[in-house]
């Protein structure tokens, strides 16, 4: 996998996290939304760059508490 860093915030860290496969489509993108340096944000997407599901990280535990399936 390809992977791109983002400073959305523009703190000079990196807070979104955008991986490809070798084919050049986009699987995940992982976001820090509270720039503790922990993702708490994920959404994957299908082979076709369909948002697939979002799971997030409410209680910032490193861990998805929630997560959205788009059908």
């Amino acid at each position: 996998l390809t992977t791109v860093k983002f400073d959305t915030n523009k703190d000079n860290k990196p807070d979104q996290f955008q991986y490809f496969y070798p084919s050049g489509k986009l699987k995940k993108i992982e976001y820090d939304t509270n720039s503790d340096g922990q993702t708490d944000r994920w959404e994957f997407y299908s082979k076709e760059e369909k948002l697939d599901r979002i799971e997030l990280d409410r209680n910032h535990d490193g861990k998805p508490d929630m997560i959205k399936e788009n059908n």
